[in-house]
């Protein structure tokens, strides 16, 4: 058995193929391990995915559950009232032709993130408040080409085109899927899953 060397800065890539023969490089697996652990407001210490597609653009982060805004003002007046639920995640509008043109994640509060560009048809997927996103399915190569959003009650259906390399983002099992990362610029570029243990 031959033994490799280390030292300090080396970089280490792995190429990986599936039992269903799909292949992945990781290019350098102590970057990736380093960035992989993020803090995230009400959730502590989380993991993030590997990225697809192509690492440019204004970035994003989408937490599914916000905390809890205990007074909110009225979008009319000046008067505060009290709102005992926590935001969540409500629904997520998607404009795609031969790329997933946008992204829109709106909450319950009416907070909205938005990435990508002006093109494509409309999109809208809407969520119950106890409904969870379980999974991704994703083609993507230079852009994210198309997506179907996978929750514990339904499937949003196939939306975009067919080009890029299929690639599934689910979390681990013991795990939940708390977010969506990835950025954009006239398409939307790149896309992974933030997630923590149950």
């Amino acid at each position: 058995m031959n033994r490799v060397r280390w030292k300090h800065g080396d970089e280490l890539t792995l190429h990986v193929i599936g039992k269903n023969q799909t292949e992945n490089t990781l290019q350098n697996a102590h970057a990736f391990l380093y960035n992989s652990h993020i803090i995230v407001p009400i959730h502590g210490k989380v993991l993030r995915s590997m990225r697809l597609g192509r690492d440019e653009g204004q970035e994003f982060q989408a937490i599914f559950n916000k905390p809890q805004s205990s007074f909110q003002k009225s979008s009319s007046s000046s008067i505060y009232s009290f709102s005992p639920k926590k935001p969540y995640l409500s629904q997520i509008i998607i404009k795609a032709g031969h790329y997933i043109d946008s992204i829109t994640f709106i909450w319950s509060d009416n907070t909205v993130i938005e990435t990508g560009g002006d093109g494509g048809s409309e999109h809208e997927f809407t969520l119950d408040e106890d409904e969870k996103i379980v999974g991704l399915n994703v083609r993507a190569g230079w852009h994210i080409d198309g997506i179907e959003i996978k929750t514990n009650k339904k499937s949003s259906g196939w939306i975009g085109g067919s080009g890029g390399s299929m690639r599934l983002l689910h979390v681990p099992k013991g795990h939940e899927m708390i977010g969506i990362y990835g950025s954009g610029d006239c398409y939307v570029n790149s896309l992974g899953i933030i997630y923590k243990k149950l």
